[in-house]
């Protein structure tokens, strides 16, 4: 019985791939019983590639900033003087944005 329910799925596959095999023969005119396996073109290919180097160069960058934000931080908090600079370079900051925002 349980083989029965394994043989279901398989046949339905490959009547689909059958199926599918059909139209691609019809699309190129194709007269022979072979196998149609259609290719992206090079130039797709490519720049799909390109475009995947692209992003993970800029995940990478976007890692290593955080990664530097991440110790500023930590230094920030961790030495005291450091922690001074920043709360007044903070201080400073909002007090320009609230200068700029009420004008």
């Amino acid at each position: 019985m349980k083989t029965e329910a394994k043989k279901k799925p398989m046949l339905m596959a490959a009547l689909k791939e059958e199926r599918h095999q059909a139209q691609l023969r019809e699309t190129y005119g194709i007269t022979e019983k072979v196998k149609v396996v259609e290719k992206k073109s090079r130039t797709a290919q490519m720049l799909r590639v390109l475009i995947n180097a692209v992003f993970v160069v800029v995940r990478c960058a976007a890692l290593i900033a955080i990664a530097g934000l991440a110790i500023i931080g930590l230094a920030t908090l961790i030495y005291p003087n450091m922690r001074a600079a920043a709360l007044e370079t903070w201080q400073e900051i909002v007090i320009q944005l609230a200068d700029f925002l009420c004008k």
